[in-house]
């Protein structure tokens, strides 16, 4: 009985309908199932899949036919040759060489049954529209492919910039990385020498529904010529260890496990001397992975976008919080009252690096920070407790950071009482907005300058600076206003109906942050690295050229984001304090020696108030004891937490 029902079901055709609604549902499950388990397969796709599924499927559908036609002909060994002319037919319903209607020419018994015959027409129409499509699907897949494998190959002389993802950053970053002159000129050694920057893009993972619900994107990338694999990140063989080619890779994506999964393949894959990697993501998992790698060639570095692009700010524009402070009737020194409206991440950045930045003799330092959250100052003295802690905040003693710091908690910007908060703050010289969107920074620091109009800052006074952050480039281009402006230059940006500007600062916006300037030939960069030289090598010219130094210094200034962020906000200071003439001394061992003990201290204090600041800001506290066994990085304790005086002569001459 089951032999006679299968061997009816085979004629009917429904075996091959059966095969075919299994293939359907088997490839949408293993799609499923390698979207959410992010193992996207190199050789098992759900295409190739249905392909092979639909070609077995078109065999059984045409073999019953191909067994009667040919055995009613009688010729011998019918069986076999049944199954290699129904893989004929079947191949020739791929290359749109096959039609349906030639079946019901032909007296085939099992078509004299009119339910079968309509079940054959509607099947065969299936397999027959079916077929030609996934052939073009797949060769389009393939050729998409082998061209991108060919021009990738052809460029191996140049730059190679791979992006993990086609979004609005990285395309940012891509354009203004093409735009960067072909030819340069560097010194090495003293010598004039050129260098040639050839750059080809890479973007990995563009398949059809990315092209269809990234059109934009995707001809961006088309105007920048760059090269696109359809090709998961993963399965790309970008570089083997006899290439020469330089290659940059950028993890950007919103998407945390692709980004981690990338980096690992990456860090295993290609430690490789000429290979850079720049991991976009605040995440901790990024940070312990990156933690966790030894790189012993390639360069590899997480970035925390907000981090920085609030670094870079201060590096680029943080001279004029000083140039702008206020001198207020009662203080000795010049006041920069800083107002942050916000908490987030962008606001909890600025407010940690303010913290350490505006630390310079001559100037006090206030900051007054409003979120909506009422948990927020408690959140802040756990992230920072040495910081806010009432023994240091508000309180001055020599050869610490002073700093007073107040958070207002549970307020609505909205409401009469920000406005009421705002106006108290009489000495307001640097207000930075950031609450969410684009229309909600700009609405808010439109509220705010016009409450400050009629706040009296007293006779002569500048209004408070405001800056906002605003993502949308052409936004930020056509609302510019620039820190030469609002300090008596010509431009005035954007105005009202009356002429008079607004005087609102934009930072933040992609076109501005996603730039080779700011992420790869970055002069912060270059100055954090030199910093870290110096503490390897000291001011030793021979020193500072050996490359056994030179590499020791480059292994621990990428290979440790600690040691990079320390020396990137060192190198921040210390340009600080060269604009503003006060640059750091250097002693030969010999020279230090002949100091008094006074002087000594005098010249290691402006840097040791400047990193005991940033050490708080950290999370760090002091030990118990002055002694460096007591140092513990994974607990943020620290014995030079400490006023300057108390201080060892070693430590001094550190700082």
């Amino acid at each position: 009985m089951l032999r006679e029902f299968i061997s009816t079901s085979f004629k009917n055709g429904r075996i091959s309908c059966a095969f075919l609604i299994l293939t359907l549902t088997f490839a949408i499950g293993w799609g499923i199932y390698i979207s959410a388990r992010h193992k996207r397969d190199r050789k098992i796709t759900p295409i190739r899949i249905m392909f092979v599924g639909t070609f077995i499927s078109a065999v059984m559908y045409f073999l019953p036919l191909m067994q009667e036609i040919l055995g009613e002909q009688g010729g011998r060994g019918f069986w076999t040759d049944a199954v290699l002319t129904s893989m004929q037919f079947a191949f020739r319903l791929f290359i749109l060489d096959g039609e349906l209607l030639w079946i019901f020419d032909e007296e085939v018994s099992i078509l004299n049954d009119p339910a079968v015959k309509d079940f054959y027409t509607i099947l065969g129409s299936i397999i027959y529209v079916s077929a030609p499509i996934l052939t073009f699907s797949f060769v389009l897949t393939f050729f998409n492919n082998l061209f991108a494998r060919l021009a990738y190959f052809f460029s191996s002389l140049c730059h190679t910039h791979v992006f993990s993802e086609l979004n609005e950053k990285s395309v940012a970053l891509a354009t203004d990385i093409k735009k960067q002159k072909m030819i340069s000129f560097e010194e090495i050694d003293g010598k004039r020498k050129i260098r040639l920057n050839l750059n080809v893009i890479v973007f990995t993972e563009i398949s059809d529904k990315v092209r269809e619900e990234k059109m934009e994107l995707v001809e961006d990338a088309h105007m920048l010529g760059a090269i696109m694999f359809n090709k998961d990140f993963d399965s790309i063989k970008f570089k083997s260890k006899l290439s020469k080619r330089k290659l940059y890779f950028y993890l950007i994506s919103e998407d945390e496990e692709k980004k981690l999964r990338h980096a690992e393949v990456i860090m295993k894959k290609f430690d490789l001397k000429n290979v850079e990697l720049r991991l976009f993501s605040p995440d901790i998992r990024s940070q312990l992975l990156m933690d966790s790698f030894s790189p012993k060639l390639m360069r590899a570095i997480r970035i925390d976008d907000i981090q920085t692009l609030v670094y870079h700010n201060l590096y680029t524009h943080g001279k004029m919080l000083f140039d702008r402070a206020r001198t207020v009737e009662g203080e000795k020194d010049k006041v920069i009252s800083a107002v942050i409206v916000g908490l987030g991440q962008y606001g909890k950045e600025m407010f940690k690096a303010l913290a350490w930045f505006c630390q310079l003799e001559g100037y006090k330092l206030k900051i007054t920070a409003f979120d909506s959250d009422k948990d927020a100052e408690a959140k802040i003295k756990y992230m920072c407790p040495e910081l806010m802690d009432e023994k240091y905040n508000s309180k001055y003693t020599y050869g610490e950071p002073y700093y007073e710091i107040k958070i207002i908690g549970g307020i609505d910007v909205t409401t009469p009482t920000f406005r009421e908060e705002i106006e108290k703050i009489t000495d307001a010289s640097y207000i930075f907005v950031c609450l969410g969107t684009d229309a909600i920074n700009l609405r808010t620091a439109t509220e705010i300058r016009s409450i400050c109009e009629n706040v009296n800052y007293g006779i002569g006074a500048h209004k408070p600076d405001i800056e906002t952050v605003v993502y949308d480039s052409k936004l930020a281009q056509s609302l510019r206003t620039t820190w030469e402006s609002i300090s008596g230059g010509e431009e005035k940006g954007v105005t009202n109906f009356k002429e008079k500007p607004y005087n609102i600062l934009i930072t933040g916006d992609l076109n501005s942050f996603y730039s080779v300037s700011t992420l790869i030939d970055s002069q912060l960069i270059d100055a954090g690295f030199d910093v870290q030289l110096g503490y390897d090598a000291g001011k030793d010219p021979e020193k500072r050229k050996n490359p056994e130094i030179i590499k020791q210094s480059e292994l621990k200034f990428w290979g440790y984001e600690y040691n990079f962020n320390s020396s990137t906000a060192q190198a921040i200071h210390l340009k600080l304090r060269q604009d503003m003439g006060c640059p750091r001394k250097d002693f030969t061992d010999e020279e230090w020696e002949k100091l008094t003990t006074k002087q000594k201290i005098t010249y290691a204090n402006p840097e040791h108030i400047r990193w005991s600041a940033y050490m708080r800001t950290r999370g760090y506290i002091k030990t118990v004891h002055y002694d460096k066994d007591e140092r513990n990085d994974l607990g943020r304790r620290h014995h030079d937490l400490i006023p300057t005086p108390v201080l060892y002569d070693d430590d001094l001459k550190k700082d």
